[in-house]
């Protein structure tokens, strides 16, 4: 009897041991191929995949300086379309322009649509200036 606990005993530590090493080899794949992913995502491909050009940032320094500026006349909760139009009248006028939002009214569908318009028009802006400085590089040499 004291033989068969023994075995016991001695199996179940032996069947510890192996899942011990396993859960360590499995972390360690992980890590590695953790590793392995982050390698390639910075290797070659398209150099403006995942690239906005600052966009954002500019999005929301642009939005901060009408808030500051062209729109500071109006109380802060209500100056949305003030802010929207000092940001880009282009794209105001394709998302807003027909239905104006209404004081405090927050409308997601379209803010996210505005949004898309002005990521756009600044992405569009940036790529241009990029290939004028390609181009006056190129002058120069």
């Amino acid at each position: 009897e004291e033989e068969k606990i023994r075995e016991k005993k001695v199996s179940y530590v032996q069947y510890g041991h192996f899942t011990m090493k396993l859960s360590h080899s499995l972390l360690v794949i992980m890590i590695f191929l953790a590793i392995i992913q982050n390698c390639e995502g910075r290797r070659g491909g398209n150099p403006n995949k995942n690239k906005n050009f600052g966009v954002e940032s500019q999005w929301q320094k642009a939005m901060i300086n009408c808030e500051q500026n062209e729109c500071k006349h109006v109380n802060s909760e209500d100056n949305d379309n003030c802010k929207a139009f000092c940001t880009s009248p282009e794209c105001y006028n394709r998302v807003y322009a027909d239905d104006p939002l209404e004081d405090g009214e927050i409308d997601p569908k379209r803010r996210e649509a505005f949004r898309s318009c002005v990521n756009k028009e600044y992405e569009s802006k940036a790529m241009t200036e990029q290939r004028k400085r390609i181009a006056e590089k190129q002058r120069k040499s």
